[in-house]
């Protein structure tokens, strides 16, 4: 497990070193003015809806890190991510979910997605926006094979998920794996509980080809959603939730998730990516998120459902 540079007075979430440039994140609407071994940031660069910021410093490589702020000074140490080959990468925030974490890699390395950012926030001060049945968790363990093999890398992320009511914590992961991971083709963002249903496609490679082969320039795609629920609680072990098929209708506009190329977009906050192109909205007959509402959630997803949906079968039978 990778720990986030966490330095909490400041409202900084990480430091990393990346391409030759040194970024500080910071999960808060206006950050202080810092410097970076006695050097200003070049590019200070705010997500849109103002909850996380990023300021980047053209800092030489050193054995040695100091912050200044407001005349006082700190030492800082960095971090130095290891850059996968990945072409899908899937990131997420978690708290407490290690009994669903392997089913929801799995079907996911099914469609095509090589490599998963788990951003473990078990340790964030923020127990109002976490709701999780579970109460505990060890990640480092449930995730060793995935861990040794490169498919996962796990970050222990103890920022707070919210901060005055707002998602500072969330927003700042969401940028984090923009800047961190920038060498994936895409960068996915869906809850533990949010599952990719291809209607028309076998991987997640293909039905992103199709699209390429319009020729109609874009920053990222969004997915709509479709809520599941389970009233009358049947198994939610393993991947038996995946055969639970009461739904409501798909939400059009409302809990779409999206897909970014991460070199074309400068940040990212909770389901708004800085576009430059097109945001592209795939065809509900392509694909959509199946959000298993109830999951790891005791006291939702119970309500009685009009719909019923098993098209997600056809990828796991």
């Amino acid at each position: 497990m990778i720990n986030a540079i966490h330095i909490p007075h400041l409202r900084i979430a990480d430091v990393c070193f990346e391409q030759k440039l040194l970024y500080v994140f910071f999960y808060v609407d206006k950050p202080p003015f810092i410097k970076i071994n006695n050097i200003s940031a070049h590019q200070v660069i705010p997500c849109g809806q103002n909850l996380s910021c990023v300021q980047v410093f053209d800092v030489p490589e050193s054995k040695k890190y100091t912050i200044t702020c407001e005349g006082k000074l700190y030492p800082l140490e960095i971090n130095k991510y290891i850059q996968s080959k990945s072409k899908f990468t899937l990131s997420t925030q978690v708290k407490n979910e290690d009994e669903y974490i392997i089913p929801w890699i799995k079907f996911h390395k099914s469609i095509g997605f090589d490599h998963f950012v788990i951003y473990d926030n078990h340790l964030g001060s923020d127990p109002i926006s976490w709701t999780s049945s579970s109460k505990s968790s060890n990640l480092s363990k449930v995730l060793s094979p995935f861990l040794d093999s490169g498919e996962v890398t796990l970050i222990n992320w103890p920022i707070p998920k919210r901060v005055r009511g707002k998602v500072f914590g969330q927003a700042c992961h969401q940028t984090h794996s923009l800047y961190t991971f920038n060498n994936a083709s895409y960068i996915c963002y869906t809850d533990i509980d949010e599952y990719i249903n291809l209607k028309r496609h076998k991987n997640i490679n293909d039905l992103m080809l199709d699209l390429e082969k319009k020729n109609e320039p874009f920053d990222s795609v969004s997915f709509e959603s479709r809520l599941f629920y389970n009233p009358h609680n049947h198994s939610t072990k393993s991947n038996d939730f995946l055969h639970i098929s009461t739904c409501g209708p798909l939400l059009g506009q409302a809990r779409r998730k999206s897909m970014v190329k991460p070199k074309l977009i400068s940040s990212y906050a909770i389901h708004e990516p800085s576009c430059t192109h097109k945001k592209h909205v795939i065809n509900k007959h392509q694909a959509y998120i199946n959000h298993y509402f109830f999951l790891n959630k005791n006291y939702r997803g119970k309500d009685n459902a009009e719909y019923v949906d098993k098209s997600i079968l056809e990828h796991i039978i």
